[in-house]
């Protein structure tokens, strides 16, 4: 008989993914500074009207500054794990 692991279905991936998320912005100051401004300035461009475009571009703006927070966050930890010393 083999073990083989079934690969897990894709709301499983998604649980996993929203689950690191949740777990970097519990333990990463930076990354809770940078989600919470994005959180005003969305309140903020909602407050102002501004257009549909506009508010797609910010979006997306947004959505860059915190994945590369969450890249940066993980080579981080990944250079804590193989680094011997300080």
């Amino acid at each position: 008989m083999s073990s083989r692991q079934r690969s897990p279905s894709m709301i499983d991936s998604f649980n996993y993914a929203a689950e690191g998320v949740i777990h970097a912005l519990r333990t990463q100051r930076n990354l809770w500074i940078h989600f919470t401004i994005a959180a005003g300035v969305l309140i903020a461009a909602l407050a102002f009207g501004v257009e549909r475009l506009e508010l797609m571009v910010l979006l997306l703006a947004i959505t860059f500054v915190l994945v590369a927070e969450l890249v940066n966050t993980a080579i981080e930890a990944a250079v804590d794990v193989a680094s011997t010393s300080f």
